[in-house]
């Protein structure tokens, strides 16, 4: 698996339509959170802070698998929208395609959020979009 000195944003993604971009699989998981998929787009004047994902279980065993990342095992533990006063509801990660020939993966994922402050409307935004991670598997340790 490639490594590189940045673990604190290791991807970012497209929210509402943004065109996906690929992302390289960094070293994430020697931390606490497995994969962090992170980044900003304005939409509705509102900005995603990111989407965590995380990989239970024993991560440092499952970065060594060839087969890794073992996707059905994601589970979306955090998301927030900064400078707002919007709270998730629902979080929702699909995962439609996985090539391990040329370590693709597609994901989809879906955001449900909800207007928490006092003297707000209580409105509801829905955050969807794709992502396409292209993911290193260092087959030498």
């Amino acid at each position: 698996m490639s490594t590189t000195s940045d673990t604190t944003n290791v991807f970012s993604m497209g929210i509402n339509g943004a065109k996906p971009r690929d992302f390289e699989y960094a070293n994430a998981f020697t931390g606490p959170h497995g994969i962090r998929i992170s980044g900003e787009y304005a939409e509705l004047e509102q900005q995603v802070k990111g989407i965590e994902f995380r990989l239970p279980g024993n991560i440092k065993e499952k970065q060594y698998n060839v087969e890794v990342p073992d996707v059905s095992k994601w589970v979306v533990i955090d998301a927030g929208l900064i400078d707002t006063h919007y709270s998730p509801r629902t979080l929702k990660l699909e995962i439609i395609t996985v090539n391990h020939s040329t370590q693709q993966i597609v994901a989809e994922y879906e955001i449900d959020a909800k207007e928490d402050h006092p003297k707000g409307s209580g409105t509801s935004i829905l955050l969807k979009g794709q992502i396409n991670i292209h993911y290193i598997v260092d087959t030498a340790l």
